[in-house]
């Protein structure tokens, strides 16, 4: 018999939808857009200052630079708006209609955020109440408090005494509010707002303070958390767990709260803070600036790097909202759904499905890094990250490792004044990383034991940028000069000096490469190395180009400055380039990973929105290609496999154990671990897809799922790729 935590997903009419996590409901199915489409960083990769719910649909954020964006389904699609200004620090909404935003500069709505318009100048506003339709309250730099009686048409001002920066405000009447500051002050107003008097003062910061009537609040910031149930006569100092160090809490009610802060730990009650748990601990992960709750189930935190994480029991477990990184360095993809990116600030993004990415912080790096490469073996578990940490006396190469798919990452290697650039797994167990050394020129490490022990078999030399490795043994180089290995990166020999320095090389098999780099270089080679032949078309000038991938020996793409983004088909005769959208100013392309002549992903940066990865699709998707939509609860969902022919079976399956060696019927085996569970099958149609409809109902529990279909059809049986999500709230 299955037991219930493996009976997640089955097959059943509609009516019986709300006992199990999916069951059957007819949905159209994801479309697939020819062409490039942004999958990250959405809705922003810049820092998200504030959330505010209005419901468990409906949200509003406030980010970088003076943007706000707008949900009506729990944070899965946002809708932006820029207002007038470079910076937003606050957002909130008295109803769907009326809503306020502060920063530099206050901006009212009264249409829903359709239209927004500015109403003061004064800046660096950091928290907005909203008490009542006339009643309007805002804090900000220089010690000084704003207030509006006219629903936020026009504001006054007034100064608290000190010029500490005023971090939160709340008023329980009209007339009796609370303000807080970054220097431990907590200040009274029995007047509206039009002067106030210092209640207490505690070793300290504040950025929070909120009352639940008359007699009791909190004010809470940092590690510092107290409490008062006499009107602010008196107050208590809370225990909350070491290392607390919390940016904004969020009262539902005088019982339940959640603490957001630095580290993204995020901390609950549901006791008034008598006692805490934390949800997320401190770490590596950007900070948290704001959380906000719908109910005592759902909800969203912010933060740095557009992070955006959402929770639908409670906080038991926080999942990202947010698609994907930005600023990219360095790409891999191993199928039509497992891809990975090197970020900067330490960061790996990755995808389990070819659609959502996942962004973590790579053991070893700091804020300060910056993964360069990232490169997985073909089990899709087993990879490594690899780039340098910027330390303030010394930099430091690093190599991590993941044996998880990207999840977590464990560090193998240090070394001060190295700057490593780019990282090769031939296999799970063997790896070939390549950079330079400071006052030393290039170097190149190995490991046959999974990174147990790194060696480094060449220093010195020409600069090394970028490494591919055609099979377990033959491998290139490229940097100041051109380099190739017979024998697994043991032992390298130059084979050409270009005339300005390589930033990419990459080869379709042991004869055809491409190498691309400053000043507008685009060589190709059609015989290993032996020699090599500038293909570089007129307008390409003296455009970077930082990027190559070579699909097979017609196929290549190229990317680089200038918005550059091109592809051959004919070995590198003639170059199309192809449009991507972005801002109208200098960006580079920095990435390329493809896994056919159309179909793969371009990652690049600096730090703008539309510099993070967009994937590209052709005309008709790869045969045997497994995706479906994200599982949301309560949501429908389609499994499908395209490129089929009419009459071929797939048969779905999922597992909660995880990816590795599955069940095998008939020589055929899966790739997810047992228990392994049908979901059900379908025959394709004439357009070629087969297709499972399944809904996941509201109460489904909150876990990651793997699932593959096997294919039963005219030209043999196969199995499809993995992919894995989230059942999210």
């Amino acid at each position: 018999m299955q037991s219930m935590r493996h009976a997640l997903i089955v097959a059943m009419p509609v009516a019986a939808c709300s006992a199990l996590p999916l069951c059957v409901f007819a949905v159209a199915a994801p479309a697939f857009a020819q062409g490039w489409e942004q999958q990250g960083p959405l809705p922003t990769g810049l820092d998200i200052h504030d959330v505010h719910m209005l419901s468990r649909d409906e949200a509003w954020i406030a980010a970088d630079p003076g943007a706000v964006y707008h949900t009506v389904d729990g944070g899965i699609t946002w809708e932006k708006r820029q207002l007038q200004t470079d910076s937003l620090w606050a957002v909130r909404f008295l109803d769907p209609a009326f809503g306020i935003a502060a920063g530099n500069g206050i901006f009212r709505t009264t249409d829903g955020g359709q239209t927004w318009t500015k109403v003061s100048p004064w800046g660096s506003l950091y928290q907005v109440q909203i008490l009542d339709a006339q009643h309007a309250y805002a804090v900000g730099n220089g010690g000084t408090t704003y207030r509006s009686t006219d629903g936020g048409v026009t504001w006054a001002y007034s100064a608290v005494g000190p010029i500490d920066t005023m971090a939160g405000i709340f008023f329980v009447t009209p007339q009796t509010g609370w303000a807080v500051n970054i220097a431990g002050d907590i200040y009274k107003s029995t007047d509206g707002g039009a002067s106030w008097q210092l209640n207490h003062h505690e070793a300290g910061g504040f950025t929070t303070i909120w009352f639940a009537d008359a007699n009791e609040g909190w004010a809470t910031g940092g590690a510092t958390y107290l409490h008062t149930v006499d009107g602010g006569q008196s107050w208590t100092r809370l225990g909350v767990p070491p290392g607390t160090s919390t940016n904004f809490t969020f009262h539902l009610d005088r019982n339940r709260s959640w603490a957001v802060g630095e580290g993204g730990q995020i901390l609950a009650t549901a006791d008034g803070w008598q006692t805490s748990a934390i949800q997320v601990p401190a770490g590596a992960e950007e900070r948290l600036w704001a959380a906000s709750m719908a109910d005592a189930g759902f909800g969203l935190a912010v933060g740095e790097e557009g992070r955006i994480l959402a929770a639908g029991d409670g906080g038991a477990h926080w999942l990202d909202r947010n698609s994907g990184g930005m600023d990219v360095h360095g790409m891999d993809a191993n199928d039509l759904t497992h891809a990975w990116a090197g970020l900067w600030r330490g960061d790996v993004t990755f995808t389990a499905n070819g659609e959502f990415w996942e962004t973590v912080r790579v053991a070893g790096f700091s804020v300060y890094g910056t993964v360069e490469d990232v490169d997985f073996a073909g089990d899709n578990l087993n990879g490594w990250a690899t780039g340098t940490d910027l330390g303030f006396a010394s930099d430091a190469g690093i190599i991590s490792r993941s044996t998880n798919g990207g999840h977590s990452w464990a560090q193998q290697y240090a070394h001060l004044g190295q700057f490593l650039q780019d990282v090769e797994a031939l296999d799970a167990a063997t790896a070939v990383v390549g950079g330079n050394w400071f006052g030393v020129g290039g170097v190149i490490l190995r490991t046959d034991n999974g990174g147990a022990n790194w060696t480094i078999v060449k220093q010195g030399g020409p600069s090394i940028e970028s490494m591919d490795f055609t099979d377990p043994l033959r491998g290139y180089a490229a940097g100041g000069a051109i380099q190739r290995s017979n024998d697994g990166g043991l032992t390298w020999t130059t084979q050409h000096v270009p005339l300005y320095s390589l930033a990419d090389i990459s080869f379709a098999d042991r004869q055809n490469g491409w190498a691309v780099g400053w000043y507008g270089t685009l060589l190709h080679t059609d015989n290993g190395g032996q020699s090599w032949v500038s293909q570089a078309p007129p307008w390409l000038g003296f455009t970077w180009v930082g990027a190559v991938h070579a699909v097979d020996a017609d196929t290549c793409w190229i990317a680089g400055g200038d918005n550059l983004v091109a592809r051959t088909t004919d070995g590198g005769a003639t170059w199309i380039k192809e449009s991507i959208p972005r801002w109208p100013s200098y960006r580079a392309w920095t990435a390329l990973a493809f896994v056919d002549a159309d179909y793969g992903w371009i990652g690049g940066n600096p730090r703008v929105d539309e510099g993070g990865i967009w994937r590209r699709t052709g005309a008709d998707l790869p045969g045997g290609f497994f995706h479906h939509g994200r599982l949301l609860r309560g949501q429908p969902v389609d499994f499908l496999v395209d490129g089929l022919q009419q009459g071929d079976v797939a048969r779905f399956f999922y597992s909660l154990a995880g990816p590795g060696p599955g069940p095998c019927r008939a020589g055929l085996c899966l790739d997810i671990l047992p228990p392994v569970v049908p979901l059900g099958s379908d025959g394709a149609g004439p357009e070629g897809t087969a297709r499972l409809q399944l809904r996941v109902p509201p109460a489904a529990p909150i876990l990651r799922a793997y699932f593959q279909a096997a294919v039963q059809g005219s030209a043999g049986s196969f199995t499809t790729n993995t992919t894995q999500a989230w059942i999210e709230p």
